[in-house]
């Protein structure tokens, strides 16, 4: 098929870490940037890319700092724009940040309001940034279980209407836990929407399954991505897999598209 497909670095943690040169080079590959050194991504990065793999990203830090934080800016995009020298090294094409830190939020109205309006304003002063540098944001959906989160759906969605610069990347699992509705969101978003984090869970926690263990209507989900989306990153987000589950899921999506 046409479609572009990633492997994240979540299920090759550590020890495992460097299987991911292994992974067929039909396979873009992205990292989490702040689980690991500058050094060992080089390191780890020369051997995925000294043949014919093409696609790489990078997923931002996101354990100490988040859009949301009770942190001066500067030192919010200082923190994110770590990866920068990394991303051009190896020739990225996606910088993934997420709209905020997630999570069951039990605030005011208000409260989340002002909250959003944050998280909006520095995103946007963070786009400015990555243009600058030449670094192709994408934004991401938290989980908020219930749908309770800084973002729902229509507040997700907006932010892209309102800034027709910003791209979205779609996490399914993480929509899966919020009660988005995806095809909803393809549909209004389209072009915008440049990438997805596949994986599966059951609604309750963000599992990162594989796809096919949760509940997910992947077969819907596919043909949204055939008629809206076609050109989007197909990044799968796993906690546990074997280089061989890759492929093999990379098989059944291709096949529910009919590639």
């Amino acid at each position: 098929g046409n479609m572009k497909y990633t492997v994240s670095s979540l299920s090759f943690t550590c020890l495992t870490g460097s299987q991911m040169a292994s992974l067929p080079e039909h396979f873009g590959i992205e990292i989490f940037y702040g689980w690991a050194s500058e050094r060992y991504w080089t390191e780890l990065l020369k051997r995925c890319y000294q043949r014919e793999r093409k696609s790489f990203s990078i997923h931002s830090p996101f354990d100490f700092y988040h859009m949301d934080s009770e942190i001066p800016d500067d030192q919010l995009f200082d923190y994110l724009s770590e990866p920068f020298d990394l991303y051009h090294r190896f020739s990225g094409t996606h910088y993934v940040v997420h709209t905020d830190s997630g999570g069951c939020r039990k605030l005011e109205e208000r409260e989340k309001e002002r909250l959003r309006a944050r998280c909006m304003e520095r995103i946007n002063r963070f786009a400015e940034i990555c243009e600058s540098n030449g670094i192709g944001l994408v934004i991401e959906n938290v989980p908020c279980p219930g749908g309770s989160g800084l973002f729902s759906q229509k507040d997700f969605t907006r932010l892209f209407q309102e800034n027709s610069g910003l791209h979205a990347l779609y996490d399914t699992g993480h929509g899966n836990m919020s009660g988005y509705d995806v095809r909803k969101l393809q549909a209004e978003l389209k072009g915008q929407l440049a990438g997805y984090h596949l994986h599966d869970n059951f609604g309750d926690s963000d599992s990162h399954l594989r796809i096919g263990k949760g509940n997910m209507d992947w077969s819907a989900f596919m043909k949204g991505v055939k008629a809206d989306t076609p050109g989007a990153s197909m990044v799968l987000e796993y906690n546990e897999a074997s280089v061989s589950d890759y492929e093999e899921d990379r098989k059944i999506l291709e096949s529910l598209v009919g590639e």
